[in-house]
């Protein structure tokens, strides 16, 4: 024991049944010599009866590690609170332990005073062995030391985009004003997660039914195929039952066109027209299960060059400006 809290605990007959313990700033001596410094008892006496409780307390604090010294209370602090606020240093944590005949009341507070004290109580047993009350009262001190003085929590770290992909196998009609109806297509889509709101995605218009148009002069069947890349956004994102998307790409289209005549001296013909593709579209998705989702999608594009149609000269229809697509099928996670 120092000799400082030797002349505290001589006070000890005048100390009173109720002490105010409070844990602040540190010796700066210690914390030059680059070791870290005893936290401080200040004990601020009350009234008088017996301090053996005090002396106790003192004895076992100062085992602890913990820097003691007794001196009467101030009038002026006026409550535990206001005398948390003038013992603590500006820049400390505080600790108040207040401690009558029946009862311990423990409060901490910090140093920046943004919050008021925390208050925690606890009922002592009268008549108990004082130095098991001391014991029991210093361990008490002890867990609240150690919550104290923890290191402000750490902002919480958003984890890392979990990177992956998602397959999609829909089929839906395709149509285009210019006088050609409308035609299957099988769609096959993938999405390559970046981020949680962003993904690289890659859509294919596979033809399965073919658009037909015809005039006086002949008929022809039509089989567009698109291939596009793009990228696919997702405002919310998040574990939602129902999702949106929307996405923005290019791309090529390559429609299949297939004639025949009406008129034996005229010949029909075969042949691709190619062509680039700009295109947008969205998509409803319902989740289904962890790794499976219903998904339905709509898309609109622009075709150039256009492909045109004649037969003997003559236009006969036109397909691409724009191209309107819906379709219904399964996402799988896998």
């Amino acid at each position: 024991m120092s000799e400082r809290s030797g002349r505290a605990v001589r006070w000890s007959p005048r100390l009173p049944v109720a002490a105010l313990l409070v844990l602040g700033s540190t010796a700066p001596a210690f914390a030059a010599r680059g070791r870290e410094a005893p936290q401080q008892v200040l004990i601020i006496a009350r009234a008088s009866p017996p301090g053996e409780l005090v002396r106790r307390l003192v004895s076992e604090l100062e085992y602890l590690g913990l820097v003691t010294a007794v001196v009467w209370r101030d009038a002026k602090a006026g409550t535990a609170e206001a005398a948390v606020d003038r013992a603590r240093g500006p820049q400390r944590s505080a600790l108040t332990l207040e401690v009558s005949a029946a009862r311990a009341t423990l409060l901490m507070a910090t140093a920046e005073g943004r919050a008021p004290p925390r208050r925690q109580e606890l009922a002592l047993r009268v008549g108990e062995d004082v130095a098991i009350t001391a014991t029991q009262l210093a361990e008490w001190v002890r867990a609240a030391r150690a919550e104290v003085s923890l290191p402000p929590a750490a902002p919480p770290v958003e984890p890392p985009a979990q990177r992956g992909y998602t397959l999609r196998v829909a089929a839906g009609p395709s149509w285009s004003p210019g006088g050609a109806g409308a035609s299957g297509q099988l769609w096959l889509a993938g999405d390559w997660r970046l981020a949680p709101w962003l993904a690289l995605a890659g859509t294919a218009l596979v033809p399965m039914l073919a658009a037909r148009l015809s005039n006086a002069f002949g008929q022809a069947e039509l089989y567009p195929l698109v291939l596009g890349l793009g990228a696919r956004l997702r405002p919310w994102s998040g574990a939602r039952r129902l999702r949106f998307s929307g996405v923005l790409g290019a791309g090529l289209s390559a429609v299949y066109l297939k004639g025949s005549t009406s008129f034996a001296v005229l010949r029909g013909t075969s042949d691709w027209v190619v062509g680039g593709l700009g295109y947008a579209g969205v998509d409803l998705a319902l989740r289904l299960s962890s790794r499976a989702s219903l998904v339905l999608g709509a898309l609109t594009g622009v075709v150039l060059p256009r492909p045109v149609v004649t037969f003997a000269g003559l236009d006969a229809g036109s397909w691409g400006r724009p191209l309107l697509a819906l379709s219904l099928g399964l996402e799988l996670s896998p």
